[in-house]
């Protein structure tokens, strides 16, 4: 049958079907062996082609980076997540003679604030003393923690999964922290001290973590003088 006596069937053959069937008979469009091929117009044509579109809509955002306002936007994010954990620094050196002394005052120690926090002299344990920072690991670790969720909620958007990573990190041990800091009276230890100066150092190791890993991303938080 030559091509004058019928019609050149539009199926479509080979890999990833380029290739035109090109039979030719007695058919409108497409040969028996191709007559359920439409079917793949919905269910991989379309899909396929609006993944396409997708991926190079995204692969053009990545190439041209974000806008200002989207920097300065994450830049504001990540300022306002180092803001609760400088709050509870600063009310631990409200406290703490020596730890206002070292945020406040020139050392001549290497490292910034929060190395000389960490490593400095931490409070030796009694029960007064017990009683004197438990506002600092009860009602203020609490109104770090909800901050830091409210903060992570309005600034979901722009943050990195590495930084929410750490977020996480950061709720998790505070509250750990807590709850460690207000079981001290009922434990007895040989040294009570471990334990006790213990919950000051786990909570300034996460609080440096975040501010530190914010201020790599675009903010830029010190505890400071209020």
């Amino acid at each position: 049958m030559t091509e004058k006596e019928g019609r050149r069937c539009f199926g479509r053959v080979g890999p990833f079907l380029l290739s035109r069937c090109g039979r030719i008979g007695k058919w409108r469009l497409v040969c028996k062996e191709h007559r359920t091929q439409w079917l793949l117009i919905p269910f991989v044509v379309v899909p396929w082609v609006l993944g396409t579109v997708q991926g190079v809509d995204f692969l053009a955002a990545r190439l041209k980076g974000p806008s200002r306002a989207e920097v300065v936007l994450a830049n504001r994010a990540y300022f306002e997540l180092g803001r609760p954990c400088g709050s509870w620094v600063e009310y631990y050196a409200s406290l703490f003679q020596p730890a206002w002394q070292e945020m406040y005052q020139p050392s001549s120690r290497d490292g910034d604030v929060w190395d000389r926090l960490i490593n400095g002299v931490k409070p030796n344990y009694s029960e007064a003393t017990w009683q004197h920072f438990r506002p600092l690991f009860d009602e203020k670790v609490v109104q770090t923690i909800e901050r830091l969720r409210t903060t992570e909620l309005a600034y979901q958007d722009v943050l990195t999964p590495e930084i929410r990573a750490l977020i996480w990190e950061v709720l998790t041990q505070l509250e750990v922290e807590r709850w460690a800091y207000l079981r001290l009276p009922t434990e007895t230890l040989p040294d009570m001290n471990v334990m006790f100066q213990g919950r000051f150092s786990g909570a300034l190791h996460v609080c440096s973590d975040l501010v530190r890993e914010g201020g790599r991303a675009g903010g830029d938080w010190l505890p400071r003088v209020p």
